[in-house]
């Protein structure tokens, strides 16, 4: 008995989301040492950790000491493992963390399955499943495994590892110790994604032995690493060689029994990665085909010879095998043709429409291997992939990329440039450019599809060191339209090349400028400063940019200083003066709209908004997360606003969205009065190279808007036409209950699925219950923001730690996927109006899949369908009196962050025509500061127009921007569903 492992399947895992992160954040911070005293003294049979008690000690794991253990509150035996941490990870920290909460994600039947991790006074741990038998490498020690047993070791090994690469996650220490025989016949692969994650990875980079030449020459490593660790593997179980040792190649396979097996295996170990097979997946494939084959002679042999006498029929055997040597690989062939041509080629089709070009590349790939030049094949790389050529300015360099989806998988090194070819699936790419004596750049791409325009030549310019700001990226010019909903009506202009900082200026750079006296230098303020109208004097505009204690500095700092630990973060709490005078002392200028929205890459944003810093606990360190820009710019999404150079009336430009704020905020339009100064408002600067800009790129931009006073709704008659054009047969539902989540203590989460009202499609809704309450409970149906229209994956939905409240107090949440959002995504993106049939045909297929959500809360005895809300944000709320006005199953509405559109709609989905006839009540809550929704021109219109009963209808304007904050807004809407719906039962 050792560690962790489940009887007959992947055991289920109950680690928090951000748990691993925790934990190793704590280790990283303590850096305690070995297991410690502590531990030392606590370890021992008895001893009570938490909810655990030690029964026994049963080993030492890789990165620490091992006991079996009793869940007291689940009554299960686990492994507790004493977290190890002596030494460091030699690998940053962000990857480091990635990696981990990937590796604690895994679940396979033959990965062992993390339960919990946590963090005593003792130090940290690991809990486990508990395995019963021995490691691979005790049974090593009596001897060759036959050739059958080692096959079946070596394929429930590498179907973990498939699963694992398929996820990013590598193992990298791969070895005899850390796969786990089972007495109930599983084989386990211990320690999956934890070498680099807990730093047990030895000093040199391995296991002696079992470390891939890359890995000894201390290059990147990637899927084929494990390749070759499992090579070696599966060479000692067939082979009567000791354990290897470092820099050793093992002896060829040449005994007749060995011969198609033992080709592979010296594939396998192969010094060249690009010769071996690409990942796990393609190990896995080969090894089966030869179990099946050696199945297939061993049932022929027996069948032939069960009457003979052992020697005869031991004899007959070995001369089948080498007789039949060459017959298996051309059987092998036969298969392998038949597969490509009958199952890959259909297959790679299928993969392509369903959008899944990772994996149809990956079957290509392995297709071409057995059918290359074959022309049915050759006809479908251009709808996965496309072939590129890579060339750098200056050449020599080495390039680098990953899949954009996954920063902590492994760099794939194309090569040394000029003339680097590759082919790549259709996707988001990350690269990375280097030489020595050059500034490494990093960059994005989105390879389309070969029927798609797009060149085939990308080309880097690399910058020598010195020769531009260490802290600033080139961007190139060109001509430039605004990427931002709200603003992207407006004229391309002509951009030169500029340099834009890499980060947020942080506060360690902005206490530069406090030092050197920056707020007593008049001639760094070179814009006039107006307030209510007024032209302020010196003094004055002096006594407005004060910290916390009344010294000159941002509103954020205290006694003319940043707090401590924080010299990282972006600066913030500066108004748009204060940034303006911070880039005159560097000799910068804040970017234009123009250059902002071209170096933020608004394009990506599906890719970038998941790697940033949106709706956290606060300001992150700048560069720390993921989400790197098309040029190499990082936290242009989310972290802190950014303050640009464009006005609009009265107000500047502020964009990119701010950690506090919704995720859609990325590439929506914001802008506040110059003087604000609130704790998420920073800046990035810019440089310009040459003088190639139009001078249109910095003047003003109004905000377009629609004059509301001189436009009149639709009369009864005309409305009732267009609300007829809702209507849907409310056929069978079939629901389903797609899955089941019980591990948050709050509430219950089922995926559930029923018909849709139109295209034999099917909604797919997430329904959150409360626990511990008795049913039946009011139900809150939402529509969420438009970022969902551009995400695609349901895996984390928008907006939940604004709903999440709901289900607190009480009540049900149904989160219904609409048309065109998350795996549900089309053509339709921008949640503008547009006049249009394809937009007016979406707005009524979003509210019929409204109402088929509403008939399936009727279906259910645990939703009170009698008390249904609407609760709609931003695109829900501008929709709300639409869908409030067609649906009269909705009791009451809570529309936060919506108004009246700015831009023409088709009359049929306007919400003008719809608002008069609004009878619920209905809830308005919008910040004073949104200039999405002015408060003026496009709520209270809304409000107005609302056909609610005066008394029936509030309209609560919060100081806050387009979205308030969850700490202002929970307590208006609870209070209205309270008094509308009920005080939820508890």
């Amino acid at each position: 008995m050792l560690e962790p492992g489940g009887r007959g399947g992947a055991a289920e895992s109950t680690v928090r989301p951000g748990a691993i992160s925790a934990l190793l954040e704590e280790i990283i911070r303590e850096d305690r040492g070995d297991a410690g005293a502590g531990w030392s003294r606590a370890l021992r049979p008895g001893a009570v950790i938490g909810r655990f008690e030690l029964v026994r000690e049963i080993g030492h794991g890789g990165f620490g000491v091992v006991y079996e253990a009793r869940d007291r509150e689940l009554g299960r035996a686990v492994a507790f493992k004493a977290v190890r941490v002596g030494t460091r990870p030699q690998v940053g920290e962000e990857r480091l963390l990635l990696e981990a909460e990937a590796a604690a994600r895994l679940s396979h039947p033959n990965i062992v399955a993390i339960h919990d991790v946590g963090h005593s006074e003792l130090g940290p741990y690991l809990v486990l499943e508990l395995l019963e038998g021995r490691a691979l490498a005790d049974r090593l020690e009596q001897g060759p495994v036959p050739v059958r047993e080692a096959l079946r070791i070596a394929i429930e090994v590498a179907k973990g590892l498939a699963h694992a690469h398929a996820r990013g996650v590598l193992h990298r220490d791969l070895t005899p110790g850390n796969v786990f025989l089972c007495d109930d016949g599983f084989v386990k692969v211990l320690d999956l994604g934890m070498a680099h994650a807990f730093g047990c990875r030895r000093p040199n980079g391995g296991t002696p032995g079992y470390m891939s030449p890359e890995q000894r020459r201390g290059a990147p490593e990637d899927e084929r690493t494990d390749v070759f660790a499992l090579g070696v593997i599966l060479h000692r179980m067939l082979s009567d060689e000791p354990g290897p040792k470092l820099n050793s190649r093992p002896r060829p396979l040449r005994t007749p029994e060995h011969l198609a097996l033992g080709h592979f295996v010296e594939r396998m170990l192969d010094d060249d990665p690009v010769k071996r097979p690409r990942d796990a997946g393609e190990v896995l494939t080969a090894l089966t085909s030869f179990e099946q084959e050696l199945e297939r002679v061993g049932t022929a042999g027996a069948q032939a010879g069960s009457r003979r006498p052992l020697r005869t029929r031991v004899l007959v055997t070995l001369v089948a095998i080498l007789l039949s040597a060459t017959g298996l690989w051309l059987v092998h062939r036969e298969r392998r043709l038949r597969w490509a041509v009958e199952e890959a080629l259909p297959r790679i089709a299928a993969l392509a429409d369903q959008g899944e070009y990772a994996a149809a590349f990956a079957l290509a790939e392995e297709a071409e291997r057995v059918i290359p030049g074959d022309p049915r094949l050759a006809r479908r790389w251009p709808h996965v992939s496309r072939a590129f050529t890579i060339d750098t300015s200056p050449e020599g360099a080495e390039l680098w990329v990953k899949p954009y989806a996954a920063p902590e998988a492994a760099w794939r090194h194309l090569g040394r440039s000029p003339n680097v070819t590759t082919r790549l699936p259709v996707g988001y790419y990350r690269w990375r450019i280097e030489k020595v004596g050059f500034a490494t750049r990093e960059a994005v791409s989105f390879v389309f599809p070969a029927d798609r325009d797009q060149r085939t030549t990308l080309r880097f310019a690399l910058d020598p060191i010195g020769s531009i700001p260490p802290e600033m990226v080139r961007v190139p010019g060109g001509m430039v339209t605004i990427e931002i909903l709200g603003l992207a009506q407006r004229p391309a202009v002509r951009l030169g090349d500029f340099l834009i900082d890499r980060t947020e200026v942080t506060n360690r750079q902005f206490k530069r400028f406090v030092d050197a006296g920056g707020y007593s230098r008049p001639e760094l303020w070179q814009h006039a400063v107006v307030k209510d109208g007024r032209v302020l004097p010196w003094h004055e505009v002096m006594a407005l940019f004060r910290d916390r204690t009344g010294r000159p500095g941002p509103a954020t700092w205290v006694s003319g200083d940043y707090p401590d630990g924080q010299g990282d973060l972006p600066v913030t709490g500066v108004s748009w003066y204060e940034a303006a005078a911070y880039a005159a002392f560097v000799g910068k200028a804040l970017p234009t709209v123009y250059q902002w929205s071209h170096a933020a890459g608004a394009w990506a944003s599906s890719q970038i908004v998941p790697h940033s810093n949106f709706e956290g606990q606060g300001l992150a360190a700048v560069a720390s997360h993921g989400g790197v820009g098309p040029f190499g710019t990082y936290d242009m999404a989310g972290n802190a606003k950014e303050w640009c150079w464009n006005a609009n009336g009265d107000a500047r430009y502020l964009l990119g969205g701010a950690w506090n704020e919704p995720a859609y905020m990325f590439n929506m339009v914001d802008a506040r009065s110059p003087l604000a100064r609130e704790a998420s408002f920073g800046f990035r600067l810019v440089k310009v190279l040459d003088g190639d800009t139009a001078s249109a790129a910095a003047e003003p931009i109004p905000w377009f808007l629609r004059d509301y006073a001189k436009e009149k709704p639709a009369p009864r008659e005309l409305f009732e036409a267009y609300k007829r054009q809702y209507a849907y047969d409310r056929g069978a539902l079939d629901a389903r209950i797609e899955a089941v989540d019980d591990t948050c203590e709050r509430w219950r989460k089922e995926k559930v699925s029923f018909a849709a009202a139109y295209g034999g499609e099917r909604v797919v809704a997430y329904l959150f219950t409360p626990r511990h309450l008795a049913p039946p409970y009011q139900t809150v149906v939402f529509f969420p923001p438009p970022s969902a229209l551009e995400l695609r994956s349901s895996d984390e939905l928008e907006m939940m730690r604004m709903v999440s409240p709901v289900v607190s107090s009480g009540r049900a949440l149904l989160y219904p996927v609409y048309k065109s959002m998350y795996e549900r995504g089309d053509a339709l993106t921008s949640p503008f109006p547009e006049p249009t049939a394809f937009y007016r045909d979406h707005v009524i297929e979003w509210a019929q899949d409204l109402g088929r959500s509403i008939d399936y809360v009727e279906t259910r005895g645990d939703l009170d369908a009698q008390r249904v809300a609407l609760y709609g944000v931003c695109l829900g709320a501008k929709l709300a009196p639409l869908f409030a006005a067609v649906e009269d199953r909705i009791r009451v509405g809570v529309m936060v962050g919506g108004g009246l559109s700015p831009l023409a709609s088709p009359p049929e989905v306007d919400a003008l025509n719809f608002a008069p006839y609004v009878r619920q009540p209905m809830l308005m809550v919008n910040g004073r500061y949104d200039s999405i929704y002015p408060v003026n021109a496009a709520q209270a219109p809304l409000f107005t127009l609302l056909g609610s009963p005066p008394g029936d209808k509030r309209h609560v304007i919060l100081e806050a921007g387009h979205v308030p904050p969850n700490d202002l807004l929970t307590k208006e809407v609870l209070d209205w569903l309270d008094h509308y719906l009920g005080t939820a039962r508890r």
